[in-house]
């Protein structure tokens, strides 16, 4: 790699003498599962990757980006979805699109909070009520019902980028704890059964896409040839 008037990293191999100056470089991280932290354990100089077969283009949720896969030949939209567009260097290839299960978990929290109540293909209410209200049952009971619902999930808007606050609201612990309150004829969880379903759905949506441990149970586990979601 050249930065300015210096080199930094070659590309060589025992059958190329000849040090060409790279033009790329594959970092090879160790990220915790439970932390935050990363370390860095290798890099390799490299002229160029041509052995990578699958590529693909992650990006969040703007307009923007949805046009720029359209113009590149991908169709997003939920009709004769195509998510994926040919290489522009080598047709043959095919470029996949991924949409950030974190920043999409996050927009879906954020239209239903602001919006209060959307309705399934059924017609069934979702109402974000039934949120407040669990959290409001909790903090005058001085219990939780075995879900990590608080305040602050219901006032995101002071974190609006963490993503944990996301995935705790819509989690099925959270749909559990609605459910259980449903089932003790709790007044004001009435006909919640819908908005139960809505949040177990995202919930095991998200941890399909997030999914990166090996040895992950259930819809936690990596992606393998044969995923679905029951």
């Amino acid at each position: 790699l050249k930065y300015k008037s210096s080199s930094i990293g070659n590309s060589s191999t025992s059958n190329d003498p000849v040090l060409r100056a790279a033009t790329q470089v594959l970092v090879i991280l160790v990220v915790a599962l439970d932390s935050s932290w990363k370390v860095p354990i290798g890099y390799f100089f490299h002229k160029g990757f041509s052995d990578i077969q699958d590529p693909s283009l992650t990006f969040d949720g703007p307009a923007s980006h949805f046009s720029m896969a359209h113009t590149l030949g991908a169709n997003l939209s939920t009709t004769n979805m195509v998510t994926f567009f040919p290489h522009p260097n080598d047709q043959k290839k095919l470029v996949h699109c991924i949409i950030d299960p974190c920043h999409a978990l996050k927009l879906v929290r954020n239209a239903w909070s602001s919006m209060c109540v959307i309705y399934d293909g059924d017609n069934n209410k979702i109402d974000w009520g039934y949120i407040e209200k669990l959290v409001t049952l909790q903090e005058n009971e001085g219990l939780h019902a075995g879900n990590k619902l608080r305040r602050r999930h219901l006032e995101w808007k002071q974190s609006p980028m963490k993503v944990n606050i996301a995935a705790q609201t819509l989690s099925s612990s959270v749909a559990d704890a609605i459910d259980f309150c449903r089932s003790l004829n709790m007044k004001g969880f009435e006909d919640s059964k819908a908005t139960t379903l809505f949040i177990r759905t995202i919930d095991r949506w998200f941890d399909i896409l997030n999914s990166r441990n090996p040895h992950g149970v259930g819809y936690k586990s990596s992606l393998r040839s044969i995923k679905c979601l029951r």
